[in-house]
């Protein structure tokens, strides 16, 4: 089964400043999806982010969280400019048996991938500064309301050279297993920072591809990108994706 079909909002937060998004109503598995092309100065746009700010910080949330929908995401303030509701994500997995489990495994396979990159995983809420939010749990349709398909797996904005370090991710209950929930959380983080989308089996910026069920999805060195679907503008018909995710959270 294809994965294309899932609910996204496209934000490029370049140029002139603006936040400004166009939502997909859930496009077909086998159509790329209708969103508005990014600012024509996204090329250009680079992590604003100050060197030696220290650990890039992602803030893992397992049970539940309550937001409001605004204009921008700002984690911090737990407002997400993403859906049509003010989206309250109920605990991950509530019920399920071993579900703890799940989640410490989640965590332990995200700090896998993102090991060779300066960033602080935690499941306690940062008590100050900047940080994204990966909000795990309930159906993308009971979360952000009208328009979004409940078989899709995450939903995120994109931030074209991550110019806002307080994004909001949401991956959903729909992949119940720790290799498919952290790879949908990797997925909803390397695109909405400003990878593009790509047409590589098993690469996390892949958002048709199957969600590698039994293993980490990759990042890539010379990944071919994929044309067809919106995305922030790449440089060439590939992308180095580890040199990227470099500048922007740093090398650890």
């Amino acid at each position: 089964m294809k994965r294309g079909a899932l609910f996204w909002l496209a934000a490029c937060l370049c140029g002139c400043g603006d936040d400004t998004a166009a939502l997909n109503p859930d496009a077909a598995a086998d159509a790329p999806p209708s969103i508005d092309a990014p600012s024509p100065d996204a090329a250009a746009c680079s992590s604003s982010r100050d060197a030696g700010a220290g650990a890039y910080r992602i803030f893992l949330v397992f049970e539940g969280v309550a937001l409001t929908h605004g204009t921008r995401d700002d984690a911090p303030t737990n407002t997400t400019m993403i859906g049509t509701i003010d989206p309250t994500v109920p605990p991950f997995l509530a019920g399920m048996a071993g579900r703890q489990a799940i989640i410490d495994q989640i965590v332990a396979d995200l700090q896998q991938a993102l090991a060779p990159f300066d960033v602080e995983l935690t499941t306690t809420r940062p008590a100050s500064g900047e940080y994204e939010m990966i909000a795990f749990g309930g159906n993308c349709m009971n979360v952000l309301g009208p328009g979004c398909r409940p078989s899709a797996p995450r939903a995120f904005s994109t931030d074209c050279g991550d110019l806002n370090h307080n994004n909001v991710i949401f991956v959903f209950d729909i992949d119940n297993t720790a290799f498919l929930a952290a790879n949908d959380a990797l997925t909803g983080l390397v695109v909405s920072v400003g990878l593009s989308p790509t047409t590589a089996p098993g690469d996390c910026a892949c958002l048709s591809c199957v969600t590698p069920p039994d293993r980490l999805c990759t990042l890539g060195q010379m990944t071919p990108v994929d044309t067809m679907t919106f995305g922030c503008p790449a440089a060439g018909p590939t992308q180095d994706e580890q040199a990227y995710l470099r500048n922007i959270f740093g090398r650890r």
